[in-house]
């Protein structure tokens, strides 16, 4: 069972850094003013933060999502100021689901350098386009070593990038 979460937990990181580098490079190109047609501007400062038992984290720095192909799911990352990370894969319609940990409903972590994954919990998204994703999320989190961590006032309102 952990040979499975922490291949799961590899991959949820690789992704979270894919996401992270596709909304920086979103944001690289010649006209930095956004307004301007075809201009350049950032997929980045949407808002993410969360309770970690007792203890809140702002995981906005660098908050984006991205869609990608034909599926709805969307994955949203995000980054404290302490290096603390914050992934979240949920289908792009808004409702209620329950945290499973497959590739279209999962809430994952890094804090204090070890990776959490939400075994028990639940995602509400309350707006699903495609240049925005905002909702909540609690729930219970496991380490490798089998710690758990209570997660309340889950928060995320990040722009979004759908690519084919």
């Amino acid at each position: 069972m952990k040979f499975l979460k922490q291949n799961s937990l590899l991959k949820l990181t690789l992704a979270a850094v894919l996401i992270l580098g596709l909304g920086l490079m979103a944001g690289c190109d010649d006209d930095d003013d956004p307004a301007a047609p075809g201009g350049g501007g950032s997929v980045t400062g949407g808002t993410m933060s969360a309770t970690l038992d007792g203890t809140g984290i702002d995981f906005s720095t660098d908050s984006s999502g991205v869609k990608t192909g034909a599926t709805n799911v969307y994955v949203l990352a995000g980054t404290s100021v302490n290096s603390q990370a914050l992934l979240i894969s949920v289908l792009g319609v808004p409702g209620t689901y329950s945290v499973n940990n497959t590739s279209d409903t999962s809430v994952n972590l890094t804090y204090n350098s070890a990776a959490w994954a939400c075994v028990s919990g639940t995602v509400i998204v309350s707006t699903a386009t495609d240049t925005r994703m905002a909702g909540s999320f609690i729930g219970t989190f496991e380490d490798l070593q089998n710690n758990t961590m209570t997660v309340t006032n889950g928060a995320f309102d990040v722009p979004v990038v759908v690519t084919n």
